[in-house]
């Protein structure tokens, strides 16, 4: 019998109030996969690893119902799902990451940190996370990219030894959108392979 698989959605700065993530899931019912909206609430102040320890125990609670796990990481949220996957190497199957900002880290400006104190947290973790991942861990991740991104500039999603693929859109907002409503099934297909 198939494992039944669920898929963690991460959003990004602002993920206070649900956007298009109640579509997104709907639109992973005819694959057969259960979603899940996980925020970070990344400006709240309490501490990054205290929300870090709270995806981790979820993944956990998933993988004892006999759950797989796929994350699914947006803009910010792309941090946090590699954080959760450097913690989590044995329990989380894939991990999708959308014009996530993963590289050049030096070059955030001060003023996300400041409005959203857990993105701090979520970058300084992910300066050693990242490094932890070997060759078959990196084979788990997916990172889609925009021809151009206003906000997070396309050569910063490309991660070695993951599946780095570029997608024909322009923009940061509209290529989340996209890839979470129009080809959420392309990426529901590469989560539930083997």
């Amino acid at each position: 019998m198939t494992k039944k698989t669920t898929v963690l959605f991460i959003p990004g700065l602002g993920d206070g109030k649900v956007r298009g993530e109640n579509l997104a899931i709907k639109l992973l019912a005819p694959w057969r996969l259960d979603g899940e909206y996980f925020p970070i609430y990344w400006h709240k102040k309490e501490d990054f690893k205290t929300r870090i320890a709270e995806l981790s125990k979820r993944i956990a609670e998933l993988n004892s119902e006999g759950r797989r796990v796929v994350l699914v990481g947006y803009s910010a949220g792309a941090s946090a799902a590699i954080n959760a996957l450097s913690a989590n190497k044995e329990k989380v199957q894939r991990v999708i990451l959308i014009c996530g900002k993963i590289q050049n880290l030096d070059k955030i400006n001060d003023s996300y940190f400041k409005l959203n104190p857990k993105f701090g947290g979520s970058v300084e973790l992910l300066k050693k996370s990242l490094p932890d991942l070997d060759a078959e861990q990196r084979a788990k991740v997916l990172s889609i990219r925009p021809i151009f991104d206003e906000t997070v500039p396309v050569k910063d999603t490309i991660i070695q030894g993951a599946k780095n693929k570029r997608v024909f859109m322009v923009g940061h907002v509209p290529t989340i959108a996209y890839c979470l409503s129009l080809t959420i099934w392309r990426a529901a297909y590469w989560a539930r392979k083997k």
